[in-house]
């Protein structure tokens, strides 16, 4: 486990933060729970959250959750503020900041880390449905720890880097409202360069998701998502920046990483190597049971591929080709005042031999 040390070095920092800010109608609120998941077992957790500061769409928020599995502890820093209008047709224009700092130590994630990223950025409101952003991205990576059962590909990564430079983004949204049962349509299309630091790459990310209403209690919700990464400078992506698919990032069903690559052997080595080329397709039914409770039955399928060049591990030449998987499953959807919190049960029905399954999950349901 990461020593106690290095959580509280964090806690203090971001408890720093909040001191050093003068808070003007903000709104602050203590949050614990538990949670599961086949992957981490039984969870529970700790947070404290203050928003509004400065009157402002700005945030802090610090969590803290562990188990049998190992524990974590986050710090997130949002600001955002109004800029004026800008241009001939008097464009809104809004600043965005914002800083993520975690310490985490999972032993079926055979390695504990620090990591750090922080975004600056503007906000361009084209129109109604359409916005455009660009900020400068600095990503900050401290590979602690590296358990005895990892891959040698993961060794490899161990101790500090960084990575540095900026993101594109336009976004469409006609959605009538963020919530279960909203319903429209959002495209969002992303590129990242990051030419800076020691990890040096860059990527495209396409989202799409559309919600139909079929009746005034039921909706259908289609969601897909691809994108690709290419080294820089003659490198090749690194394990901290591909893509991971899996558990709530989907396929659902599966545990997290587990949809591509790994490096796995008959002694116990099983480590999930990412990979710079996926695409995720989901449809889902849900149906309002009650004013607070709703019923999802879905079909979720999806892969990660390529690492770019022949990557020998412990067990060999690794097999990063496209392997698509699938699964079927149901959620139960309950609107509380933190968010709607989903609990999950998926089959997988498309696997590999390889891949670790995520039957049972909890978790509050993402925006997108």
């Amino acid at each position: 486990m990461l020593r106690a040390k290095h959580y509280r070095s964090i806690l203090s920092f971001a408890l720093s933060l909040c001191a050093g800010l003068p808070l003007a109608a903000q709104d602050a609120a203590m949050t614990s729970g538990v949670s599961y998941s086949s992957r981490y077992g039984a969870l529970a957790s700790v947070g404290f959250e203050i928003e509004d500061i400065l009157g402002g769409d700005n945030r802090i928020h610090l969590e803290y959750r562990g188990g049998e599995d190992g524990q974590e502890l986050r710090g997130d820093l949002r600001f955002s503020n109004d800029l004026g209008q800008v241009g001939a047709r008097s464009v809104p224009m809004r600043l965005d900041l914002g800083l993520n700092i975690a310490a985490s130590d999972w032993d079926s994630n055979d390695y504990a880390n620090v990591r750090a990223r922080t975004r600056a950025g503007l906000r361009f409101d084209l129109s109604d449905t359409v916005t455009l952003s660009t900020a400068a991205l600095l990503k900050f990576d401290d590979i602690r720890r590296v358990g005895p059962k990892a891959s040698p590909l993961l060794v490899k990564e161990r101790g500090r880097s960084t990575s540095s430079g900026v993101n594109l983004g336009l976004s469409f949204s006609n959605m009538d409202r963020e919530a279960l049962f909203g319903t429209g349509n959002k495209l969002k299309a992303e590129y990242t360069a990051m030419p800076f630091g020691d990890r040096r790459y860059h990527g495209l990310r396409l989202q799409a998701k559309s919600a139909l209403s079929t009746s005034d209690t039921s909706v259908l919700i289609f969601r897909a998502g691809v994108g690709v990464q290419k080294g820089l400078n003659g490198q090749t992506v690194s394990i901290l920046d591909r893509t991971f698919l899996g558990d709530r990032i989907g396929p659902r069903g599966f545990a997290y990483g587990n949809v591509g690559p790994k490096d796995h052997t008959a002694s116990g080595i099983d480590t999930a190597l990412g990979g710079t080329k996926h695409v995720y397709l989901s449809g889902e039914s849900v149906s309002q049971l009650s004013s607070t409770l709703a019923l999802g039955v879905f079909w979720d399928a999806g892969s990660a591929w390529d690492l770019e060049k022949p990557q020998r591990g412990a067990s060999g030449v690794i097999d990063d080709g496209f392997y698509m998987r699938s699964s079927l499953g149901t959620s139960l959807y309950w609107n509380t005042q933190l968010g709607t919190l989903r609990f999950t049960l998926a089959t997988p029905v498309r696997k590999r031999s390889t891949d670790t399954d995520n039957l049972a999950s909890i978790g509050l349901l993402a925006s997108f």
